[in-house]
């Protein structure tokens, strides 16, 4: 028997009655949907593109003005050539949806589409791990065009652009650890300054999340000034009611960001938890909401519109397409704001590892 088969004539309709082509008429729908409304983390980190690099300018700003003469003219203004290319990879990922005539004779819709289902939470998952790659992993890549792709600053002879008179080494490191193996509100507020010290978070550059595992959060949630952190961890809107003596100025954390929960604030940061982050690893990235060019992450796609999002496709019995389909996805990633974000290790080594779970499987 062929592996991939969902087994038990030419079958028309399902046991209870379903028409089999209207079924995948459905699913055709159904895809529509999914592929409007993404998973909120991914739309608040990553912004679409469709060519292979971005030309990204080195410096952000236009100078100084100068002084006036009473015969001459100003210099005109006109932005700079330093620009570097970010690049993208660019992959063709399938999965397959089979199913014999036996099996569709005796299936419910209900186990058809727990199939169905089960490959669009796979496709999630995957277009997750591939933004989450671009972040965590911090090696450059090449891909298939031949541009680099980038990590977040991770010390190579890239220069970095300045910011508000503040210059930094090429060496710069957006990939640090606590060098313990315990996290302490000090290594978090380092984290955090890797972003905002670039700009980003302040003024209208963008709002900073701090993502974290569940287990990091549970240690966030305990951070106070009175223990020695620069800032007390403030529990959102959302979060379970609570008792406390204390009183909150200014606002307090919303519960959500996008349609992503938020679970409190610590200084600048909104926090984020979530089991989908690796353990032991905490990431700061700005986010200027879903889709935005400022977001740190370019989700990669196909230059041809219908070629994007999750795509289903017939096999070869095109009068019943459902019994021998294919779920497509094309895309990639690659860092385009390599200063807009860092990851923090809890590690007792001085150098960073990344998360296995994130070195492959995706583009």
């Amino acid at each position: 028997m062929s592996r991939g088969f969902n087994a038990v004539g030419d079958i028309m309709r399902l046991a209870d009655r379903t028409d089999v082509n209207q079924l995948w008429n459905d699913y055709g729908e159904a895809l529509a949907l999914y592929n409007t409304a993404r998973d909120g983390l991914v739309d608040l980190l990553s912004y679409r593109i469709t060519a292979p690099a971005e030309h990204v300018l080195a410096t952000e700003g236009g100078g100084l003005f100068e002084a006036a003469s009473q015969y001459g003219v100003p210099t005109g203004f006109r932005l700079g050539s330093d620009t570097t290319a970010l690049g993208a990879q660019f992959k063709w990922l399938d999965r397959a949806g089979r199913y014999t005539w036996m099996y569709l004779a005796d299936a419910a819709q209900a186990q058809v589409d727990a199939v169905h289902n089960s490959i669009i939470e796979s496709d999630s998952r995957t277009v997750f791990k591939g933004i989450f790659g671009a972040a965590f992993v911090n090696t450059t890549r090449v891909n298939r065009e031949g541009h680099s792709v980038f990590p977040f600053h991770n010390g190579d002879a890239v220069a970095q652009p300045e910011f508000e008179g503040t210059t930094f080494a090429t060496a710069h490191q957006h990939y640090v650890t606590t060098a313990s193996t315990t996290l302490t509100s000090a290594a978090v507020d380092a984290l955090l300054k890797l972003v905002l010290e670039h700009g980003w978070g302040l003024d209208g550059r963008g709002r900073l999340l701090l993502l974290c595992n569940p287990a990091q959060a549970d240690v966030i949630r305990k951070f106070r000034v009175s223990t020695g952190a620069s800032a007390d961890f403030i529990a959102g809107e959302g979060a379970v009611p609570y008792l406390t003596q204390d009183q909150i100025v200014g606002d307090r954390p919303p519960a959500s960001v996008g349609s992503v929960p938020v679970f409190g604030s610590y200084g600048r940061a909104l926090c984020v938890e979530s089991w989908l982050v690796p353990a032991g690893y905490l990431l700061a990235s700005v986010s200027s909401g879903p889709n935005s060019q400022h977001n740190p992450v370019a989700f990669r796609e196909h230059p041809t519109a219908n070629l994007r999002g999750l795509l289903h496709i017939p096999g070869n019995r095109q009068d019943y397409p459902l019994v021998d389909s294919f779920y497509v996805r094309g895309f990639g990633t690659g860092i385009r704001k390599r200063s807009a974000g860092a990851v923090l290790q809890v590690t007792a080594s001085a150098t960073y590892t990344p998360p296995a779970s994130l070195l492959v499987g995706a583009p």
